[in-house]
């Protein structure tokens, strides 16, 4: 039995590049052949190096690119779509399993849609962040036959299995969400997360059907540890994982290290972990594991990942450094203190600026992450964000506008506030869409110029850091100067200005100026026109509202 496991575009709708191997699926994909089965990974994401797409260099790109993402939702003859299409006529699954983040949602649609059209018969499951949150809606989404909560490695198996044999009782399954033969929605009993991570098979990264999209470095992303113990407001870990956090032990986290290395080629690994060094002890054992493996053997790796500006200190930022690690993001969320009260995430100024000078005597790089637009902001507590990120000296700050997601205290506090209606159109609903509005006391068209502005400045002052900071890091790091230089050269080329071909008459060339997206207008985004929706019509996207409800904020 064959099963196609598929990550929907997202940024690639958009027209933005986004690479990067679906570490989620990866998993799935490990269980499945673990257990004997035949599985697939279609990466809607991964782009083909020739296809018409631009790297996402500031703020105000991607919103850029808002309108971009709405017609390929509204074109059957999208190319991705084509490409989905040709994916499941040739690989021709038993089964179609795909992963979803709420703001994916419209993709995912539309690809359970083409899989039924391809064969109607070939049940659809859905699972990720979105179908663990909102079970009952996405079990009422056309062409969605099943839904698997949580976590699914041992949930995709015994569905396998079961679809297999030929029996059908889904009843069995925990974690399976499926209707009955009279059309009633069951929810089975909830299934527990393992208690050892360590015994769940390695990401299978060989399973993707398009490997030349790929660079080594694209396979080295990881999970030491799942779970976040911290209750904030905005952030949905807890619907998947839960807060109680499962840690990996530092010798299975070197072997798959070790494997993807040696295997694959990997030298460069990022750590998806919601939160990265929560448990110091832990921490430590892991980085001396890593200096053993690779540094002391002569084999010098790098790697990156986000954590909390409480959980770093002196010693294990050299021990880090030492390990490998080239750049840190920290989630600080907001400048305001009302705010952080708020959000429950327990992050001071202090602390900030602890770990800004904790980064300075280590020499290590940082970003941090920032968003505006909550519920209760203000133009007085936006302002305390922006002063404070004046104040740092990290590489680079990300600034994303609020999205509240299903089943957080957040959501529902923006829904008391009239701030949300239900049912959400998903397909205006991310970090991305310049339909951002869940404030209460800021009008609409004030906070969108409130913050186009922040954006603007949060571009400029990440310009002016990158620079010098790109060069120091190459300096580092001289074994991706060649590939640095590969890429700037391509860049350069691609927007070289080419001469049009000459009119008839003409006596000199015509030169066509590079197209791009228009500027959203973020006071009056753009309405989906009624015969625009030629693709979407038949599946159950709610009507377009104007006070809209994603990278990574986003659920994960």
């Amino acid at each position: 039995m064959k099963t196609l496991l598929v990550y929907p575009p997202f940024h690639r709708l958009h027209g933005l590049k986004n690479r990067f191997f679906p570490i989620g699926l990866g998993y799935l994909a490990g269980a499945l052949r673990d257990a004997g089965q035949e599985v697939a990974i279609y990466n809607g994401e991964n782009f083909d190096d020739d296809e018409p797409l631009s790297e996402s260099r500031n703020h105000t790109d991607t919103f850029t690119h808002f309108q971009a993402y709405q017609d390929a939702l509204d074109n059957p003859n999208h190319y991705v779509w084509e490409e989905v299409r040709q994916v499941i006529r040739q690989y021709q699954p038993d089964l179609v399993g795909i992963t979803t983040k709420s703001c994916m949602v419209p993709a995912a649609q539309i690809i359970s849609r083409i899989a039924k059209e391809v064969n109607s018969d070939r049940p659809v499951i859905w699972g990720g962040p979105h179908a663990s949150i909102c079970p009952d809606e996405t079990i009422n989404f056309d062409h969605v036959d099943f839904v698997a909560r949580h976590e699914g490695e041992q949930t995709i198996v015994e569905f396998a299995e079961m679809l297999e044999s030929g029996r059908r009782s889904w009843g069995d399954i925990d974690g399976l969400v499926w209707r009955d033969a009279s059309r009633k929605v069951v929810h089975n009993k909830l299934r527990a997360n393992l208690p050892d991570i360590n015994a769940i098979p390695f990401p299978d990264r060989t399973a993707d059907l398009f490997p030349s999209r790929y660079q080594p470095d694209h396979y080295g992303v990881m999970f030491t540890s799942r779970g976040c113990p911290w209750p904030c407001t905005f952030c949905d870990s807890r619907g998947v994982w839960t807060r109680q956090i499962r840690y990996r032990t530092p010798e299975n986290i070197a072997a798959e290290m070790r494997h993807i290395h040696d295997d694959l080629g990997v030298r460069d690994f990022y750590f998806w972990d919601d939160t990265f060094t929560p448990y110091r002890k832990h921490a430590v054992k892991v980085f001396d594991r890593m200096i053993a493996e690779f540094p002391e053997k002569g084999q010098p790796i790098t790697w990156q990942a986000t954590t909390r500006c409480d959980c770093v200190d002196d010693e294990l930022a050299e021990l880090m450094k030492r390990s490998g690690c080239r750049l840190l993001t920290y989630g600080v969320e907001t400048g305001s203190p009302a705010m952080m009260e708020i959000l429950r995430k327990g992050i001071t100024h202090d602390k900030v600026f602890y770990a800004q000078n904790v980064m300075r005597k280590a020499g290590m790089p940082w970003h941090a992450f920032f968003m505006i637009g909550f519920p209760d902001d203000r133009p007085e507590t936006i302002a305390e964000t922006m002063a404070l990120i004046r104040q740092l000296e990290c590489r680079a700050v990300g600034i994303s506008i609020f999205t509240p997601y299903p089943g957080l205290e957040i959501y529902e506090r923006a829904k008391q506030y009239g701030l949300i209606t239900e049912p959400i159109e998903w397909r205006y609903f991310s970090h991305q869409s310049p339909r951002n509005h869940f404030v209460r006391d800021i009008p609409r068209e004030e906070f969108h110029r409130i913050a186009a502005a922040c954006l603007k400045e949060a571009d400029a002052f990440n310009q002016r850091r990158h620079r010098i900071d790109r060069l120091r890091y190459l300096v580092a790091n001289p074994r991706l100067i060649p590939g640095q230089l590969g890429r700037m050269f391509k860049a350069r080329t691609q927007s070289a200005r080419k001469p049009a071909r000459r009119p008839a008459g003409a006596t000199t060339a015509v030169v066509r100026k590079p197209t791009r997206p228009p500027v959203p207008d973020f006071a009056h985004p753009p309405v989906q026109s009624p015969e625009a929706a030629s693709l979407t019509r038949g599946i159950r996207l709610t009507p377009a509202r104007a006070d809209r409800a994603p990278d990574q904020g986003s659920n994960k």
